[in-house]
C-alpha cells in the first residue's frame, strides 16, 4: 500500500467533513453533534478514516507502560523494617546513655578521692573538705552527679550519683578494702 501524498491525504480528511451549517454549530444552535475532526468525518468516506479510528482505538486499549513508583506493599515493608530498627535501636541508645552517666560518677568519685588526698599532704587532715567537694584542688564535679564528701583526721568518704543514672552511686571509703563500691539499682 502506498502512502498518499500530504496534499492528496488532506483532500481525504476534508472530503468527508461537513461544514460548520451543516453540523449545527450555527449560532442558538443545540445540536448534539460531535465538533472534534475524529468524530466528525464521515465514516463511509473511505480508508483514512478507519485508519484513524483504528489509531485512536489502539492509544487507548493498547499496551500501558509499567508507571514508576512504589507499591504499597513495599512501602509497608520499609516502614515495618524501620521500626523493627527503631525498636532494637532505641532501647540500646538507652542503655548506652545510662553507662555513659554511671562512668561519670565512677570518674568524679575518683577524681574527689585524689583532690582529698592533695588536700591532706596541704593540710595534713581531710577535715577541711567542704560537703560538696568545691574546696578540692584540682576537682570540678560533673554536670548531672551530686557528691557529697565527708573527712576526718585520717580518713575520708564520698557518695556520688548521677540524675541520668537513677539508682546508681559509688562510695569511696578510705578506710575500705577496695575503697570504692557501687551500687547498681
Amino acid at each position: 500500500m502506498t502512502t498518499p501524498a500530504p496534499a492528496a491525504a488532506m483532500q481525504m480528511r476534508n472530503a468527508g467533513r461537513k461544514s460548520a451549517g451543516e453540523a449545527g454549530f450555527g449560532a442558538g444552535s443545540r445540536s448534539a453533534t460531535r465538533w472534534h475532526l475524529a468524530c466528525s468525518i464521515d465514516h463511509s468516506a473511505g480508508t483514512a478514516t478507519n485508519e484513524m479510528e483504528d489509531t485512536m482505538r489502539k492509544g487507548t486499549k493498547g499496551k500501558r507502560t509499567k508507571s514508576k513508583g512504589f507499591t504499597l506493599i513495599e512501602l509497608l515493608v520499609v516502614v515495618a523494617i524501620i521500626g523493627i530498627l527503631a525498636a532494637i535501636a532505641i532501647p540500646q541508645f538507652a542503655q548506652y546513655r545510662q553507662r555513659g552517666f554511671r562512668s561519670r560518677v565512677q570518674s568524679d568519685v575518683r577524681n574527689a578521692a585524689t583532690g582529698m588526698e592533695a588536700l591532706f599532704v596541704d593540710d595534713n587532715t581531710y577535715a577541711n573538705a567542704a560537703g560538696d567537694c568545691a574546696n578540692l584542688p584540682g576537682f570540678t564535679v560533673s554536670d548531672t552527679v551530686a557528691i557529697i564528701c565527708a573527712g576526718a583526721d585520717d580518713s575520708f568518704t564520698i557518695d556520688a550519683s548521677s540524675t541520668g543514672a537513677p539508682g546508681y552511686s559509688c562510695t569511696w571509703d578510705s578506710a575500705g578494702t577496695p575503697p570504692m563500691s557501687c551500687i547498681t539499682p
